[in-house]
């Protein structure tokens, strides 16, 4: 009851993790320790007392804090009020599911001027299934590790290892595309600057053919300008890195005890349901597949008129 309260207040609710609090009560269902309509009853209770004391915040911030304070055009300010535009009263439903945005949307009401008697009735009404499916979801969760019962673990370890490699290439890939833009401006310069050296015009001169290749190497109107440049420079240093772990492999004794533990490793975490998985992920690279889908992209391209 308390995690509900506590993530229904605003500012309060950014820092408790009033939604997994409640679904690991409904984890206690699942064990027996809870009876599941008992939770509900004090969730629905806590979320209802919360959300009001948000309103009456809301309420106070409006008549005191003027149109100076930051509050009032922050980020989670200005989505709760536009979810209310959208949605109305039922937008507080949806907000219950939102973490710390459901604070603030009891919050943004007051300070549209819903009436009071009106927000009461959506705050009960957005408690109610609140404080039904998010114990319903800790209870499956339940039952689906019970379910699993001494493979959980290994699961569990292959999960947290994905959403980690996940995470560290969605952090990676946003890092990479916010300074494409520089990257591309500073190869440009760097471009300019080779191009117009006096080394370079005196060569372009003296061997206009040649000059006319490697310029030829760089130019991305066509496919075997830029695009076959870039490929070529990806196969040679994958080429030379499958070489350097080769050679890595046969002459060192401890690579190979490292890679006979990691295989170990593997062998003792592996999973009938996952080998099955990878198994179907590998076929994709079958000569068969990939025969078919080079020429349906042929076909796709040449019917676009893209040579």
């Amino acid at each position: 009851m308390l995690a509900a309260l506590a993530e229904a207040v605003i500012f309060v609710g950014i820092i408790v993790p009033g939604a997994l609090i409640v679904i690991a009560g409904g984890l206690l269902v699942r064990a027996g320790t809870i009876d599941f309509f008992d939770l509900a009853w004090f969730v629905a209770a806590g979320s209802i007392l919360g959300a009001d004391i948000s309103y009456r915040l809301g309420r106070a911030g409006a008549s005191g804090l003027g149109g100076r304070s930051q509050v009032r055009s922050g980020p989670y300010v200005t989505r709760a009020k536009d979810m209310l535009t959208r949605y109305g009263g039922f937008g507080m439903v949806v907000a219950r599911f939102l973490g710390p945005v459901s604070a603030f949307v009891p919050f943004a009401s007051a300070m549209a001027d819903m009436p009071h008697r009106k927000f009461t009735f959506w705050n009960v009404v957005s408690a109610v299934p609140y404080a039904l499916i998010l114990p319903a979801i800790g209870y499956f969760l339940g039952d689906i590790l019970a379910w699993l019962g001494p493979q959980a673990g290994r699961v569990i370890l292959v999960v947290t290892i994905a959403l980690i490699i996940f995470g560290a290439l969605v952090f990676f890939t946003n890092r990479i595309r916010r300074n494409v833009p520089m990257l591309f401006a500073v190869a440009t310069r760097g471009r300019d600057i080779i191009v117009q050296s006096t080394s370079v015009q005196n060569f372009a001169h003296r061997w206009p053919r040649m000059a006319n290749f490697a310029s030829g190497r760089f130019d991305p109107s066509h496919v075997t300008g830029l695009t076959l440049t870039f490929l070529a420079v990806v196969f040679v240093y994958v080429f030379g890195a499958y070489l350097d772990s080769v050679v890595d492999f046969v002459s060192s004794d401890t690579i190979t005890a490292v890679d006979q533990r990691v295989a170990a490793l593997l062998l003792a975490l592996r999973e009938p349901h996952l080998i099955q998985v990878f198994t179907y992920i590998t076929a994709l690279g079958d000569a068969t597949v990939i025969g078919i889908l080079l020429v349906g992209f042929c076909i796709t391209f040449a019917l676009n008129r893209q040579w």
